[in-house]
């Protein structure tokens, strides 16, 4: 059974309550999916006949749990993605677009700016730019960015894609990465790997602290937007290596580097990135991942390898969820 039809057999007080939808956001998003099937968390079905109800923003939503009927109010980024979906079924309906897969919407951490990206079945070009230009001008006080969006850390300045990485959650974001950065303790000699670097938010970071920093990335689309960012912000000492980390370190000599930051997808290392790893050698390696397990189990072949587990900490970057990151300091024995 779908959910919207499990709420409709949910007792009229729960139903009524203002704004009350199946619509979620996560992880800084919101989709809208025009399957027919049951849709998962963060997407809404765009073919259940208009039962799906967008809230207005800044209004009270309702959230129906263990039995208990909660009240709460969405952040501002998250009231953003709602009233765009709104606006964007509205442009979709009204220009007969047929085929939506699904549309992704990514909210700047400030800023009126929503990053925005559909995909369809076929060729609809044409029909899209249209949807985009409805959707803009129902929506005066937001500005629908089709590239990329801003990001600021700790004063510096980032673009971002939605197929590229950065952390979810901007608030705890620099609590994460300043975390790792204490635990490196980097001195203005210190020549720096960050691995999986992505947009190079650590790597820019690092680079106001230490000598050198060289950012790996397979992502080619975030090597230019970190390349981007390196002129924007003035960063000279930052060295951006597009590749497969595992065949970008195999070019890298030894004694080159005195810090690793590595912070890899939830898979985490490959094997034969962590040989390379222990080929270089590193003095100290800071580790920041979001699966506990695979860094478990990296940390084991790290620590056969000849390093030693010197500090860990968790950030909750994931509030009201089991999901969690975790930073780890090794250093060589």
């Amino acid at each position: 059974m779908s959910l919207l039809r499990r709420v409709r057999r949910l007792p009229l007080a729960a139903r009524a309550l203002p704004g009350a939808a199946p619509v979620q956001a996560q992880g800084g998003r919101g989709r809208l999916g025009a399957g027919r099937s049951p849709a998962p968390a963060g997407h809404a079905g765009a073919g259940d006949g208009g039962s799906l109800a967008v809230p207005d923003p800044g209004r009270v939503r309702g959230c129906l749990r263990a039995g208990r009927v909660a009240e709460l109010r969405l952040p501002p980024a998250a009231l953003a993605r709602e009233q765009a979906l709104g606006a964007f079924r509205q442009a979709v309906d009204e220009l007969h677009l047929k085929g939506l897969k699904h549309l992704l919407l990514t909210a700047e951490p400030a800023g009126r700016g929503l990053l925005w990206e559909a995909r369809v079945e076929g060729k609809a070009g044409p029909v899209l730019r249209e949807v985009g230009t409805r959707a803009q001008e129902l929506l005066p006080d937001a500005v629908l960015l089709d590239d990329s969006k801003y990001l600021e850390l700790w004063g510096l300045h980032f673009r971002v894609r939605s197929d590229t990485f950065v952390q979810a959650n901007h608030r705890q974001m620099p609590a994460l990465y300043r975390t790792a950065l204490d635990m490196l303790a980097l001195a203005p000699s210190d020549r720096v790997l960050d691995l999986y670097s992505g947009i190079g938010t650590i790597s820019l970071s690092a680079a106001r602290e230490a000598g050198s920093v060289t950012a790996v990335e397979e992502n080619p689309r975030a090597v230019a937007l970190g390349r981007l960012a390196a002129r924007i912000n003035g960063t000279g000492n930052v060295e951006f290596v597009q590749g497969r980390v595992e065949t970008a370190l195999e070019q890298v000599r030894l004694g080159r580097h005195e810090a690793l930051v590595a912070d890899p997808p939830r898979a985490g290392f490959e094997q034969t990135a962590i040989a390379e790893v222990l080929r270089l050698g590193t003095e100290r390696i800071a580790y920041i991942s979001c699966e506990p397990s695979t860094q478990a189990r990296d940390v084991a072949l790290l620590i056969r390898g000849g390093y030693r587990l010197r500090r860990a900490a968790i950030v909750d970057m994931f509030p009201q969820t089991y999901h969690i990151e975790t930073v780890v300091l090794l250093e060589r024995a």
